[in-house]
């Protein structure tokens, strides 16, 4: 065999190794994607309920203060 084909055959083997570590690198990197596609998902979803529950805590404690005052006002004792 001469130089020149035993050069050709490394290059090709290269090319194909090469070659099918680029592909498997993409096709790992789509899935990384993907999963960070989807675990964004879940947490934008956690963050719109602990909202949520914040905002209705924050209205809870807004009318409990206002239900004592209603009650010091009826010259109540809250801690009876």
């Amino acid at each position: 065999m001469s130089a020149e084909v035993v050069t050709a055959i490394g290059a090709i083997a290269t090319a194909a190794v090469g070659g099918s570590f680029t592909v498997m690198a993409y096709k790992v990197r789509r899935n990384n994607d993907d999963a960070h596609e989807s675990n964004r998902r879940v947490l934008d979803s956690i963050d719109r309920r602990t909202e949520q529950m914040d905002n209705k805590l924050d209205r809870h404690g807004e009318w409990i203060a206002a239900h004592g005052a209603w009650h010091r006002g009826r010259g109540d004792n809250p801690s009876d």
